[in-house]
C-alpha cells in the first residue's frame, strides 16, 4: 500500500507529521524514510532542511557534508544523496553549539571552507541566515571560532542574495557591519538583545546607526531586552525613529518597553514619510490614552506623512479604537 502513494500524497503526509509533531518530527520522519526507497527519497530532503537544529549527532552531519563537497567520482564511492542541496536554513548558533565540544578540529576547519559553497547551492529565493549568539551562553566560544561568513573569501558572491538576517546584540555588531558592505538586498532584519547586561543599550545604539544604510529593508523586529525596556525606553525609541529607513513597512518591538507619550511623538516624527503596513509595540504595558492621542495627532499631520495601516498594542479603550479606525488603522490587541 505504501508504495502506491504518489509524491504529492507523501509530501502532505510528511508536512502533517512536521506540523503535528513539532520538535519530535525528526524521529517520525526517520521511521518514514525506512519504509522503502521511494519514501526515503521523499523524506530525506525534509530531514536535511535544517540539520544543525534538529539532530544530536552533529559530528556525523558535518562529516557527511564534508564528504559531499570532497566527493571525487574517480576515487570515491558516490554518496546516497547530495545532502548539501537539501539545506535551506543555516543557524550559526546551532552550528557553533554542534562543534564546540567536539574533538574534530581538522574536519571542522575543512567544513568552514565549504560554508559559502553550501550557501551557493541553496535554491530558495528567500534565503535566511541566523547569526544569533546569546552572549551569556557559556557553551558558545564565538571568539575562538570566528564564524563571520561575511568576511570569508568570495563572501559577496555567495551572500549578495541574502534577504533575511537575525543577529543578537553584543556579539554581532561586527557581523552587521560586514553585512552592510556586501548585502544590498537585505529586506528583513531581526535584532535581539539579552536580558541582563547594562552594555546592551550602547551596543544596540551602535546597531541602530546602521539601519538607514539598508535601503531595501522592509521588515524590522527588535527584542529590546529588560535593561533597554525598563531603563532606556525613551532614549531608545527616539533614536530608533531617527534611524529607520524610509522604505520600512513593518516594525515589531518586543518586550515590555516603558516610554512616555512625548518619546512616542519624537519617534513618529523621526519616522516621517514612512508608511507602516504594521507597527507593533508587543507586550508594552505602558500604553495609555495619551499615547493613542499622539498616534492620532501624527497620522493626521499631512506634513509628517506617517501612515499606519495596522497597530498592535496591549491596551486600548473602545473610544480610542473607534477614533483610530476612523483613520483606517486596523487595531490588534495582544
Amino acid at each position: 500500500m505504501a508504495s502506491h502513494l504518489n509524491e504529492l500524497c507523501l509530501q502532505k503526509i510528511f508536512q502533517y507529521i512536521i506540523i503535528d509533531s513539532d520538535e519530535d518530527y525528526v524521529q517520525q520522519l526517520f521511521y518514514c524514510a525506512l519504509v522503502n526507497r521511494y519514501w526515503c527519497i521523499n523524506a530525506v530532503p525534509l530531514l536535511w532542511r535544517n540539520p544543525f537544529r534538529r539532530y544530536t549527532d552533529q559530528s556525523q552531519i558535518i562529516s557527511t557534508l564534508v564528504k559531499c563537497f570532497e566527493y571525487d567520482k574517480n576515487h570515491d564511492q558516490r554518496p546516497a544523496f547530495r545532502y548539501d542541496l537539501f539545506i535551506k536554513e543555516i543557524s550559526l548558533q546551532d552550528l557553533v553549539i554542534a562543534v564546540d565540544d567536539l574533538e574534530m578540529n581538522e574536519v571542522f576547519d575543512r567544513f568552514k571552507s565549504y560554508l559559502l559553497k553550501l550557501i551557493d547551492t541553496t535554491e530558495n529565493s528567500f534565503f535566511e541566515l541566523s547569526c544569533y549568539f546569546e552572549n551569556f551562553d557559556e557553551k558558545i566560544n564565538y571568539d575562538k571560532l570566528k564564524l563571520n561568513l561575511f568576511q570569508l573569501t568570495n563572501a559577496k558572491e555567495s551572500l549578495g542574495k541574502l534577504k533575511s538576517l537575525h543577529i543578537s546584540c553584543t556579539k554581532d555588531i561586527e557581523i552587521l557591519e560586514s553585512a552592510l558592505k556586501i548585502c544590498p538586498y537585505l529586506s528583513r532584519l531581526e535584532i535581539s538583545a539579552s536580558y541582563e547586561f547594562e552594555s546592551e543599550y550602547a551596543d544596540m545604539c551602535r546597531l541602530l546607526d546602521y539601519l538607514d544604510s539598508f535601503k531595501n529593508l522592509r521588515h524590522l523586529k527588535i527584542n529590546c531586552g529588560l535593561v533597554i525596556a525598563y531603563e532606556h525606553g525613551n532614549e531608545f525609541l527616539t533614536r530608533l525613529g531617527e534611524k529607520l529607513p524610509r522604505g520600512l513597512e513593518t516594525l515589531r518591538i518586543e518586550g515590555d518597553m516603558d516610554f512616555s507619550p512625548a518619546s512616542l511623538e519624537k519617534f513618529l516624527h523621526g519616522a516621517k514619510q514612512i508608511q507602516f503596513k504594521s507597527l507593533s509595540f508587543h507586550e508594552s504595558e505602558c500604553i495609555i490614552d495619551a499615547h493613542l492621542e499622539v498616534i492620532l495627532k501624527v497620522v493626521k499631520d499631512s506634513n509628517l506623512h506617517v501612515g499606519i495601516r495596522e497597530l498592535e498594542i496591549s491596551y486600548i479603550t473602545i473610544n480610542q479604537a473607534q477614533k483610530l479606525q476612523e483613520q483606517d488603522i486596523n487595531i490588534i490587541v495582544d
